[in-house]
């Protein structure tokens, strides 16, 4: 998405100065401000204004408001117009953020080796969304991994699409100018990453400003989740049974589901973990998402089983392959990482705090005996020495986080 010539913009007077930091230019002839081919359009797509192709719609484009400029020789939206009701005759360029006629990129939110992923907005609502748009390879073999990657991502989140713990796609494609691939899914701008370390009470909060961002009866929402809180306090706690309960659970019957549908994601962490706002009878939670199955397998498929999109798996959350290793192991493995994480609140950095956050000292007090053995055996370094059945490892441990929730009186 390069501009390829002047892109002219429709800046109000009081807004000049802010276009030009960003780094508009004021063409005195046309009398408008303009960006040259090296900025981001994206970052000045509240200014956008300008149309082309307009001439044999040129009486429409009059009757719906639009003002044609003598100077510049060509037709434009006033800045009280909304100019989506004109994508019609927008610049080439600016048609490459526009996905199935109704989702129009906002602003790039994460840059990666493989893909690129954008906050969207409908035009036909108020909703947002993430896409996940691939990039096209500089080569024909880096192409074909791409390929790949996004064949993937859309067949496992397609194929899984009955399950509330898995990301679901609106839409998925290729884009008619870019040619890119892309994928189109609920926006969810928070992951498990962003509760790591956070007590009940900061988890609440949280879920409060993200209800509050989506909806226009903040205030309303506010006397719903306050009772919650003030039930969160009176109550009595323990970390692991509400962590398990709330999010690791649900976690893991996402996994068994992915399974069960004939895929390992292989890269399971806080960040590719989203959390929804969900409304219940009386309060608010946050649901548990799994997404980004980017470099998952379909092992019900052979003619993908042996392939690997390009990039380096997640060191750390998953372990290093041995030659007894089984992979329908390892998406335990990660998920005893991240529970392990969850539970002490530490978002591991670095070899050490991996290491760390599996210390006996550390973990055994915060989930007694049972539990801390079989989250250590999931995370085990010897393939051979994991459960092999992670339906009855689910049994075990919710049965063992029953007997604790009953002990301690929870």
């Amino acid at each position: 998405m390069e501009l390829d010539k002047r892109l002219y913009l429709i800046v109000p007077y009081k807004e000049k100065d802010i276009a030009k930091e960003r780094g508009a230019r004021w063409d005195a002839d046309a009398k408008f401000w303009y960006i040259e081919a090296n900025l981001d359009p994206l970052e000045f797509q509240k200014w956008w204004g300008i149309l082309e192709d307009t001439y044999e719609d040129k009486e429409h484009i009059k009757s719906m408001g639009g003002v044609f400029s003598g100077k510049l020789r060509a037709w434009y939206v006033p800045s009280n117009l909304k100019f989506d009701k004109f994508k019609e005759w927008w610049p080439a360029v600016l048609k490459e953020y526009i996905f199935e006629d109704c989702y129009i990129l906002e602003k790039c939110i994460f840059r990666g080796g493989q893909s690129d992923v954008f906050q969207a907005r409908s035009i036909k609502g108020r909703n947002k969304y993430a896409v996940k748009l691939f990039l096209s390879g500089d080569t024909q073999e880096l192409a074909k991994d791409l390929e790949l990657g996004f064949q993937k991502e859309t067949r496992a989140l397609f194929e899984m699409d009955n399950s509330k713990y898995v990301m679901k796609v609106q839409t998925a494609g290729t884009h008619p100018l870019s040619k890119r691939k892309f994928v189109i899914m609920p926006w969810m701008p928070i992951t498990l990453k962003a509760i790591i370390g956070k007590s009940s009470e900061e988890i609440i909060r949280l879920l409060n400003s993200q209800v509050a961002s989506t909806s226009d009866h903040s205030a309303k929402h506010d006397r719903e989740i306050k009772p919650q809180i003030l039930q969160t306090s009176n109550r009595k706690q323990d970390r692991w049974v509400e962590l398990f309960s709330n999010y690791l659970l649900p976690l893991l019957d996402g996994i068994i589901h992915c399974h069960k549908n004939g895929f390992y994601h292989r890269d399971i962490k806080p960040d590719n973990i989203f959390l929804r706002p969900k409304k219940l009878k009386d309060k608010f939670i946050f649901e548990v998402v799994l997404g980004d199955f980017g470099i998952g397998k379909n092992f019900a498929n052979p003619i993908v089983r042996n392939r690997t999109l390009v990039g380096n798996y997640s060191k750390g959350w998953r372990p290093e392959k041995d030659k007894m290793e089984k992979e329908e192991t390892w998406d335990l493995y990660s998920w005893a990482v991240v529970s392990m994480s969850l539970v002490t609140g530490i978002l591991p950095q670095s070899p050490e705090d991996f290491d760390k956050i599996q210390e006996k000292q550390l973990l055994a007090p915060l989930l007694g005996e049972q539990i801390f053995d079989l989250l250590s055996q999931a995370k085990s370094s010897k393939a051979k020495e994991r459960p092999k059945d992670i339906r009855e490892f689910r049994k075990d441990i919710r049965k063992y986080t029953a007997v604790r929730a009953e002990a301690i009186g929870v």
